[in-house]
C-alpha cells in the first residue's frame, strides 16, 4: 500500500492495539507460529525497539536479533485472551494471572448447565463390571441389574 502511495514501505505494519483470541491455548501457543504472529503484529514499534536496542549496543548489524528478541516478550500493544480445558502449568503461567487463571468455567458448570454431558454419570470400571458379571451370571441378582450387565441367555 505504501508503494501505491509512493511512499517507501518500511515491510511491517503501523503499529496498532489487537487483541488475540486463542481457543486450545495448552497446545497451540508453544511453537514458532505465535512468536511470528507476535512478530507482526508488533508492527513498526518493535522494529524501532530492536534498532534501537541494537544503536544502544552499538551492534547495528545485529538488529534483527534484537528483533527476534523483543517479539518473544511482552508487548504494550497486544492483549491475549487464551481459552483451554485442560490448563497445563506452562499454559498458566503465561497467560494466567500469577500462574492462576483469570476466570474458570468448569466442567461441572458445564453440566449442570446442559451444555456437555456428564461421561462419568454411568461409568462402571472393567473391575466392577466383571465382578458383578460373574456374580451376575451365577445369581442374577438386583446390584448386577442395576449395572445393566446382560448375559446370554441359554
Amino acid at each position: 500500500m505504501a508503494e501505491q502511495r509512493g511512499e517507501a514501505g518500511t515491510g511491517t505494519l503501523q503499529t496498532r492495539r489487537c487483541a488475540v483470541i486463542i481457543d486450545e491455548a495448552h497446545s497451540s501457543q508453544s511453537g514458532e507460529t505465535a512468536t511470528e504472529l507476535k512478530g507482526v503484529l508488533g508492527g513498526e514499534a518493535l522494529r524501532q525497539e530492536a534498532a534501537a536496542r541494537a544503536a544502544e549496543e552499538g551492534a547495528e548489524d545485529m538488529e534483527e536479533l534484537f528483533r527476534s528478541m523483543a517479539k518473544r516478550g511482552r508487548q504494550a500493544n497486544l492483549s491475549f485472551f487464551a481459552f483451554t480445558a485442560t490448563p497445563k502449568h506452562k499454559t498458566l503461567a503465561v497467560f494466567g494471572r500469577d500462574g492462576l487463571p483469570a476466570h474458570r468455567y468448569t466442567m461441572r458448570q458445564a453440566i449442570e448447565e446442559e451444555f456437555i454431558l456428564d461421561v462419568l454419570k454411568h461409568y462402571t470400571t472393567y473391575a466392577a463390571y466383571s465382578n458383578c458379571s460373574r456374580h451376575a451370571k451365577t445369581t442374577r441378582t438386583s446390584s448386577a441389574r442395576r449395572l445393566r450387565v446382560h448375559w446370554p441367555v441359554s
